[in-house]
């Protein structure tokens, strides 16, 4: 799955639909924090991170072989985002990405939208 990890108060988390508690070995590189990730779930709301991806994540400079490759393990469509080859400026943030050309924002913001409603 893909989520966003979070730094706070001394801990590693990665927010989806819930709070993934990542435990501190895990992490062997300082991060940024609200860098994008993907994980696999485990028990007790506990995470495992697998793939740390950079800034490129979610628009036209990722690689598309990156981009396929979270296609196929991700079920679409989520909030306003879905998979295709159209190149479009997104209206919330304003980068470049690849979506269908129904898509109504980019796949980071479709994302962080779907923390935003799984917090409320």
């Amino acid at each position: 799955m893909t989520g966003k990890l979070v730094h706070n108060d001394g801990e590693y988390f990665v927010l989806r639909k819930n709070k993934y508690r990542v435990s501190e070995f895990i992490i062997r590189k300082k991060l940024n924090n609200e860098t994008w990730v993907e994980f696999d779930e485990f028990e007790n709301d506990c995470c495992i991170v697998t793939k740390i991806y950079d800034t490129n994540f979610g628009t036209s400079l990722e690689s598309v072989s990156d981009a396929y490759y979270r296609y196929e393990k991700n079920n679409y469509p989520v909030n306003g985002f879905n998979v295709g080859n159209k190149t479009t400026i997104c209206p919330l943030c304003n980068n470049y990405y690849v979506g269908s050309e129904d898509s109504k924002n980019c796949e980071v913001c479709a994302l962080e939208k779907e923390i935003k409603i799984s917090n409320t």
